[in-house]
């Protein structure tokens, strides 16, 4: 599991920072390794074409292995897209906000879809950009959304509230909050002064796969409007979870290939 896990976190590595590729130095930095071993891994990676390295720079990218691989996943993303993007456009135009549909990876989120409200934040996530669990709106809603006993596996794993006691409460207490008014708030724990709600979306199963979430300015999303917006954000998200539920069989790749048990995440200082 030891190797897996390297192997799974160069790869990682390397696709976060494509198109543009990573040296040796910086793949050790990003995955937290000495550069024996990411030199090591990265060329049994190379050997099998899930890597290659330039012959001018020395940079790694994604190989021809990892590009048909993703091939196999897009046709589950593009679903899940089409199936959100006219619910979410509609939620916002609806409110002014900008709104995500993110997707649990391990240990953290991943956004893969943003729509732009009227109302301008100070910052916004990315397609593609990823944080931690334990902030932001969408990963508190997921938090919210697992089995007790899941959540207390998931929080062992998650090095910073496991090792902050403090934040380990707090996080605890957004939870259990999030848990008993139906859906998370952040108030700017992922970007500064970019509060925002979340809602979890569950599988047939009822695992929580992916999260709706509506963020806007601190000045904007106060606890009046937040109670004015947030039977729109919880209707929006029964009814993209009814539409992924009837479509079940095309789905059950996302719970299984985007939420592996607990990835180790990169370093957030090498990013």
């Amino acid at each position: 599991m030891r190797a897996a896990d390297r192997l799974t976190r160069v790869l990682r590595a390397v696709a976060i920072r494509s198109p543009v590729g990573v040296t040796l130095t910086e793949l050790a930095a990003l995955c937290a390794l000495n550069k024996a071993t990411a030199l090591r891994l990265s060329r049994a990676l190379c050997a099998t074409g899930w890597l290659t390295r330039s012959d001018t720079d020395g940079r790694y990218t994604l190989g021809t292995e990892a590009w048909l691989a993703g091939r196999q996943a897009v046709p589950v993303l593009n679903r899940l897209a089409d199936l959100a993007a006219p619910r979410l456009r509609m939620l916002s135009r609806r409110t002014g906000d900008t709104i995500y549909l993110a997707v649990r990876s391990g240990l953290e989120v991943v956004c893969v879809l943003r729509v732009v409200g009227a109302e301008p934040v100070s910052a916004t996530m990315t397609i593609g950009q990823r944080h931690s669990l334990a902030v932001g709106a969408s990963g508190l809603a997921l938090l919210a959304s697992l089995t007790d006993a899941d959540f207390v596996s998931v929080l062992a794993s998650l090095a910073q509230p496991r090792d902050r006691p403090a934040e380990r409460r707090a996080l605890e207490t957004e939870v259990l909050a999030a848990r008993q008014r139906g859906f998370a708030i952040s108030r700017g724990s992922y970007f500064y002064g970019v509060p925002a709600i979340g809602v979890a979306i569950r599988d047939r199963a009822g695992v929580p796969i992916v999260a709706v979430s509506l963020a806007a300015s601190a000045a904007r999303l106060t606890d009046a409007y937040i109670r004015d917006v947030a039977p729109h954000l919880l209707r929006t998200a029964a009814s993209l979870q009814r539409a992924l539920q009837a479509e079940a069989e095309k789905f059950v790749s996302v719970a299984e290939t985007i939420s592996p048990s607990h990835p180790r995440p990169l370093r957030k200082d090498a990013r």
